[in-house]
């Protein structure tokens, strides 16, 4: 495993796979990759060991397979549970290791990760739903057994929309993509629910669907997918309070979807090779100082000199950065 700021191990193959994520666990990492092939789409979860290996917890066959053409995002894992999303638009989270699957809600979105929250005692999921326009965000409270408890909760602000919520902290921060000038919004969880949500700041002009990341402890940081020059796709980063200008992250040298993750004080992002929307990418991961300052950029490429859809976790000094390249999910640690 690599600490923040050194090389990264040469990339370790999970499995096949077109999405994942990962997570720190105690002794190590947890990971989940969901694939699909003709018969339909498998969701395995793994267990990460700090000198590299892995192995698998559990297996499911998903009884309603998203076609690859419709699926937009991923899993979400953490260290108790895994939440996805199938193609009824359904919802589900269940233990890693065992258990019946809970459904959640729905409709959720295909083209949006559902979050996660665990920290302290808030335990929650929350998903986009873009059946309507706006788009809004809804969230549930998860009990000790981590299965969903109340009901949902509509977490969008009135007279407006939300999507892409992620953990931060022991709340959420989402976008009401605009437009023009979209905006960053905060919500608290507690054990009795979720606390109204409020303004955050203004983000600017935001891709279309946005990818957004939280960073550090509250009030923390934001990296987000925008808009670029001549309408490329960039990533930028902003302080969560105030009305500091974005910096870059990844310029604006391509097209179409750029993913970004961060867990802690370390972000990674999709990085393109070349200008078209399906051109190759390359994964840039950064530490990222209180101030906002961007240490030198890792660069992780598979074996084919590829990398996408980065997804990261840290555990103290010890880092794993799970990703996709021709078919097959790696981990890098």
């Amino acid at each position: 495993l690599a600490e923040p700021g050194c090389a990264f191990a040469d990339p370790a193959a999970i499995g096949p796979g077109e999405w994942g994520d990962v997570a720190a666990s105690e002794g190590g990492f947890v990971a989940a990759v969901l694939h699909a092939d003709e018969a339909g789409e498998t969701l395995i979860t793994f267990r990460l060991d700090p000198a590299g290996g892995s192995a698998p917890l559990t297996e499911r066959r998903l009884d309603h397979p998203v076609p690859p053409a419709r699926r937009g995002a991923g899993p979400i894992v953490d260290a108790a549970r895994v939440a996805w999303v199938d193609a009824e638009r359904g919802l589900h989270v269940a233990p890693l290791q065992g258990g019946d699957p809970a459904p959640v809600g729905q409709p959720a979105s295909l083209r949006f990760t559902p979050a996660l929250v665990s920290g302290g005692g808030a335990r929650a999921i929350a998903w986009t739903d873009d059946s309507g326009t706006p788009m809004r965000v809804r969230a549930r409270r998860l009990g000790a057994d981590g299965r969903p408890t109340g009901a949902a909760a509509d977490l969008t602000p009135s007279g407006g929309g939300g999507a892409a919520p992620v953990a931060h902290g022991e709340g959420l921060v989402f976008l009401d993509p605009r437009a023009a000038m979209s905006v960053a919004h905060r919500a608290s969880v507690g054990p009795q629910g979720f606390g109204e949500a409020a303004v955050a700041r203004p983000v600017g002009l935001v891709t279309a669907p946005p990818r957004i990341a939280a960073i550090g402890d509250p009030p923390g940081l934001l990296a987000f997918t925008a808009v670029g020059a001549a309408a490329t796709t960039a990533v930028g980063l902003v302080p969560l309070e105030g009305a500091t200008p974005a910096q870059p992250i990844v310029r604006g040298t391509g097209y179409g979807t750029l993913h970004v993750d961060a867990d802690g004080r370390l972000l990674v992002a999709d990085a393109p090779l070349d200008r078209p929307p399906e051109s190759p990418r390359e994964l840039h991961v950064h530490a990222v100082g209180a101030d906002g300052a961007l240490g030198e950029a890792t660069v992780i490429r598979g074996p084919d000199g590829h990398a996408r859809r980065g997804r990261i976790a840290s555990s103290g000094e010890l880092v794993a950065v799970l990703f996709e390249a021709a078919g097959r999910v790696y981990v890098s640690l």
